[in-house]
């Protein structure tokens, strides 16, 4: 998540004239949105790096209580793929890199992105930033899934 967001620095000028060509939302909107979206997977890396959020408990197994009770270990583990359906007036943070498709990302599920109409060109540019930060790390491409339609 932290090299997606560096790589969606690194080719901010590129994907805000993008942006700006299909919203009309003005460059200095759309950078700040995408500081936003950035900021957003950062933030998701950092709560993944920290592992609360798996919600770990371990009763310790206890020989002397009647009955004897186990070693128990719980713990949240992803629940799928996610969908996630892009919104035409946030085409950073709403979108493809926004938050829902970083905190799937973030606790280890693949995610589809239902592309929003208004914005194509960037959702695709968007999708190979994410993928190509993917395989920085050796993640598998099916991770990110991306489908345009009107339906």
């Amino acid at each position: 998540l932290r090299t997606a967001a560096d790589r969606l620095e690194a080719a901010r000028d590129r994907l805000v004239a993008t942006a700006d060509a299909e919203s009309a939302l003005g460059p200095a909107r759309l950078t700040g949105e995408l500081a936003r979206t950035c900021h957003q997977l950062r933030s998701f890396a950092d709560v993944a790096d920290e592992g609360a959020f798996l919600d770990v408990i371990i009763d310790h197994p206890d020989d002397t209580a009647t009955p004897p009770v186990p070693d128990l270990r719980r713990y949240k583990v992803p629940l799928g793929v996610v969908a996630v359906y892009a919104a035409s007036n946030f085409p950073f943070a709403f979108s493809v890199a926004g938050g829902d498709t970083a905190s799937a990302l973030g606790a280890g599920c693949p995610v589809v992105v239902k592309a929003h109409p208004d914005h194509p060109a960037l959702s695709e540019q968007v999708a190979e930033v994410l993928r190509g930060a993917a395989a920085e790390h050796g993640v598998p491409a099916g991770v990110l899934g991306l489908v345009h339609g009107f339906e």
